[in-house]
């Protein structure tokens, strides 16, 4: 009996410790799905984890900035990039360490980047992080509603190089300037043409390429005029900005008229309406009392208006525009009629239109959901 006893407890651990080994490993498993349940795969090398966070709340780094995504906000500062969707949720997240963060959006993404470092992050509120870090210095980036970035940074030997990026992230397309200096590049809507913006002797130029040929397709020069931004307001149609107004061309460089600001200072613009720019104005050059408008392409104003409060700043997304004054917040229709506003917002640093009647407040570290 005493031998058979044993036996059975040989038996017994020969079960046991096989039994246990695959809780330890389930276990193990376990564990790993919980811990990648806050990891974000990073398409260029490593992965990081999202610490629970609660909603409506972000990193408050100095150098703040935000940007709207549909469906969400990017914010920027020195320690990197933050997503967060509709609900508050911060679903991407890029820690990077950036002297002079800068961001640019569209469409769903986000891109992060340091003006003068090599870091450029990309996110979106479906918890995706891309990180496409650059060799050499950036100077900026700009991204289409279909995901195509323009990069520019500096390379040595020349005066700038622009590389753009395909909504993969696959570099598809990079242009050498040998003789100007680049600041920034964009991509048309339709993703078959990009523009990139230098400074020459004579002034500002635009030069236009396919992104199907090596040769240069177009270029547009606009004399004694130092353009500093440019953007697509159509496929084949485009506005550039200068101290004193905006320039319209065609991307066969063909001039298509301007717009003056009348003397006033530029405070503020924006592209992202559907076709137009949106200029904030002001009659003194550290004052904040002017007008408000919106340009058509040609320079045919579609709207304009006197706000009786300092504007404080403004987000468009196609045909609405939302204008954050110091006690609220307000959202008008591209001919600057106002359809709705909601009070409060003392202290917010920033306020974006994500969708259509729908906002954020932004505050230092956290932000306000607003409805209209």
């Amino acid at each position: 009996m005493g031998r058979k006893r044993k036996q059975e407890q040989r038996n017994k651990r020969r079960i046991f410790w096989p039994l246990a080994a695959l809780v330890a490993v389930l276990v193990c498993m376990g564990a790993l799905l919980v811990y990648r349940s806050g990891v974000l795969d990073l398409a260029h090398g490593g992965s990081e984890i999202i610490s629970k966070v609660e909603p409506f709340t972000y990193e408050n780094g100095t150098q703040q900035m935000f940007a709207p995504v549909k469906g969400g906000v990017a914010v920027a500062n020195t320690t990197g990039l933050q997503v967060l969707d509709k609900n508050g949720v911060t679903m991407a997240r890029s820690i990077v360490s950036m002297k002079s963060p800068a961001l640019a959006s569209a469409g769903d993404r986000a891109a992060a980047y340091d003006v003068g470092g090599t870091a450029l992050r990309v996110g979106d509120p479906r918890g995706n992080v891309t990180v496409l870090d650059q060799s050499d210095a950036i100077i900026s980036v700009t991204m289409n509603a279909a995901g195509y970035l323009a990069v520019v940074t500096e390379e040595t030997g020349y005066k700038g190089l622009v590389t753009v990026y395909n909504e993969e992230f696959d570099p598809v397309y990079r242009w050498h300037s040998g003789t100007n200096y680049v600041l920034r590049a964009c991509v048309s809507p339709d993703c078959q043409s990009m523009a990139a913006l230098t400074l020459e002797e004579s002034g500002g130029a635009v030069h236009v390429f396919s992104l199907s040929s090596e040769e240069e397709y177009a270029v547009f020069s606009a004399p004694g005029v130092l353009l500093f931004d440019c953007a697509f307001l159509g496929n084949d149609r485009l506005c550039g900005v200068h101290d004193g107004g905006l320039v319209f061309f065609t991307a066969a460089g063909v001039d298509g008229g301007s717009w003056s600001f009348g003397g006033q200072f530029l405070n503020g613009y924006s592209f992202d309406g559907d076709g137009f720019v949106t200029a904030v104005l002001s009659q003194y050059q550290t004052g904040s009392v002017g007008s408000v408008v919106t340009v058509g392409y040609g320079g045919s104003v579609t709207g304009q208006m006197t706000p009786q409060d300092a504007v404080q700043s403004v987000s468009v997304r196609d045909k609405q525009v939302l204008i954050r004054y110091g006690e609220y917040t307000a959202v008008y229709s591209q001919s600057l009629e106002e359809t709705d506003r909601v009070p409060g917002g003392q202290g917010a640093k920033d306020a974006v239109l994500f969708d259509r009647n729908k906002g954020f407040l932004l505050y230092s570290g956290y932000c306000e959901p607003v409805t209209f």
